[in-house]
């Protein structure tokens, strides 16, 4: 699940430090992530003469790349951190299946009807 409580989704620190790391700032992380959401928007087209590029996938691909890569980066890579970064990836997608994709399917298998091998359930 990706939910955290409020008051950690903003920190009034002066200095923060990670590792050998000192941050000096903290940022309220719904304005960050409002102001990465809008950049995607904005950027993510790009307009040819007769059709657009859509380039959205490609900026989302490489924030959250760059975000799970360095977040979760320690002093040194082991299999240990880069399996708990893998599954950064793998929660969210799953998260956003059951969240976003699974109330879409259940509506146009209303619209629609169901597979029928898959109305009949696994044991059927």
């Amino acid at each position: 699940m990706p939910y955290i409580k409020k008051e950690d989704r903003s920190k009034d620190v002066e200095s923060l430090t990670t590792g050998h790391d000192t941050y000096a700032r903290c940022y309220e992380l719904d304005e960050v992530i409002d102001a990465l959401i809008d950049h995607i928007q904005i950027k993510g087209f790009e307009y040819q003469i007769d059709d657009y590029i859509d380039k959205r996938k490609g900026l989302c691909n490489y924030i959250i790349s760059r975000i799970v890569a360095g977040g979760m980066k320690p002093n040194q890579w082991s299999y240990t951190s880069l399996s708990e970064a893998r599954a950064v990836f793998t929660d969210a997608g799953e998260e956003f299946t059951r969240r976003m994709i699974a109330p879409y399917e259940g509506k146009a298998i209303e619209k629609n009807g169901d597979v029928p091998e898959y109305e009949k359930g696994p044991n059927g």
